[in-house]
């Protein structure tokens, strides 16, 4: 295994057996490939995603990042109703892979039998979108595309 960072040092050092060279040549990643191209998860929920970089001896870096973290992030939580991209990329810029995820809600224990809201009113303008909170916030999100009429709101 091999381990690049800067130290203070001419060229190249070896600690604990593990070689470490300064501003090394970085042997880029061609391809990123996973099994899954799409998830489909409920809140809360995690996914840890494995990611193959090829060529299998590159020093190059696979990164992440999501469009939209209040739906999905990370190792994959799903955070909030919705659906979003998560991109795996190579930090030299040289390969990606997309995953699309969609997030539900989570299915209710006990089904809800009276319902506290925290506001009484909800101004939106065009394009914007509201869930309905609770009051105790015990009530997730409903499923913005089935429930528009159970709280969801669009403008």
């Amino acid at each position: 295994m091999n381990c690049y960072t800067s130290f203070l040092f001419k060229k190249s050092r070896q600690i604990a057996g593990i070689q470490i060279s300064k501003n090394p040549e970085v042997k880029k990643i061609i391809s990123l490939e996973t099994a899954e191209k799409e998830l489909q998860l409920t809140v809360n929920e995690t996914k840890n995603l494995a990611v193959t970089a090829l060529p299998a001896d590159t020093n190059d870096i696979v990164l992440w990042k999501t469009d939209d973290p209040t739906v999905a992030y990370g190792k994959i939580k799903a955070t909030g109703i919705g659906q979003t991209k998560i991109t795996a990329f190579s930090q030299s810029g040289s390969a990606s892979l997309e995953i699309m995820v969609k997030v539900t809600a989570q299915q209710a224990d006990v089904p809800c039998t009276e319902l506290k809201l925290d506001k009484t009113e909800y101004t939106l303008k065009e394009g914007e979108s509201a869930f309905l909170g609770t009051a105790d916030n015990k009530v997730r999100q409903p499923d913005a595309e089935k429930n528009r009429e159970k709280g969801f709101f669009r403008c």
